[in-house]
């Protein structure tokens, strides 16, 4: 989770960094911001992992 918000905001960056050449195929910017994007996809969402520890922390709990 905290490597894929990482990644996603590290891609963002470089896109500001970079302006309008970052979304131009002169750059790979624009590749690093949808592999960042399919990896979050892919590995869940925040709110699903989110939901996930809640439900782990609650049936550990609760035996």
């Amino acid at each position: 989770m905290a490597a894929t918000d990482a990644f996603s905001y590290a891609a963002q960056e470089n896109i500001q960094t970079h302006g309008g050449m970052g979304y131009t195929w002169e750059m790979d910017c624009h590749l690093y911001y949808r592999r960042a994007r399919q990896l979050a996809v892919m590995l869940g969402s925040r709110h699903e992992w989110g939901e996930h520890l809640v439900r782990t922390l609650e049936s550990q709990l609760a035996a």
